[in-house]
């Protein structure tokens, strides 16, 4: 599935030139002629990339990138703008922007920035899949097994974990291996890697 290209800029002859580019490059795309438009619709939206310009009319890029942080919207943003600073870009950056452009640019810059906001948003969701599977994971765990996780992921040997939980070296064994079952690896590794991605 193709993610969606969202084209938010009062510009209406910029916002055609965007839209047909990126069309013609294999995007779909959707138009919103402002920042306001764009705001109403941002819950109902499917995660996509948002192309947004910093100056517009009542709802400028920063509100709009505002919004879509309120609405836990999943959606990688390109900033555009005809007056760059640094300090712009750099709240740009700190509003959630992946990208920041300064007009005029080409349209090839803009073709690769999308690209960019994309792949952060297949990164970001490759991501948030490991982290429900590590938890995923992590809740077959009796207390006492997460407790010698935590000795593992400590860099504790069975030894040192035993004597912190008051077991036997061998009861911790036996939990530790029990533990790398439930969480289906053999490594001890894997499982410090699961248990920092739950976490």
């Amino acid at each position: 599935m193709t993610r969606p290209v969202y084209l938010v800029d009062d510009d209406d002859a910029l916002r055609g030139e965007m839209n047909e580019a990126l069309t013609t490059a294999g995007f779909h795309t959707v138009a919103f002629a402002d920042g306001c438009g764009f705001i109403a619709a941002v819950g109902e939206l499917e995660p996509g990339c948002v192309v947004l310009d910093l100056t517009m009319p009542r709802c400028d890029g920063l509100m709009v990138l505002d919004a879509i942080r309120r609405a836990g919207a999943a959606h990688s943003a390109v900033m555009l703008t005809g007056h760059g600073s640094i300090p712009v870009a750099v709240a740009a950056m700190q509003a959630g922007a992946v990208n920041f452009l300064e007009k005029p640019f080409s349209l090839r810059k803009l073709v690769v920035a999308v690209e960019q906001g994309l792949a952060r948003l297949d990164a970001d969701d490759h991501e948030r899949t490991g982290r429900i599977q590590a938890s995923t994971a992590l809740a077959r765990l009796s207390a006492r097994e997460r407790e010698v996780l935590q000795g593992m992921v400590d860099g504790l040997p069975n030894k040192l974990i035993a004597h912190r939980l008051g077991l036997s070296t061998r009861t911790v064994e036996v939990y530790r291996a029990n533990t790398l079952t439930k969480l289906g690896t053999k490594s001890l590794s894997d499982a410090v890697k699961i248990a920092l991605a739950g976490a």
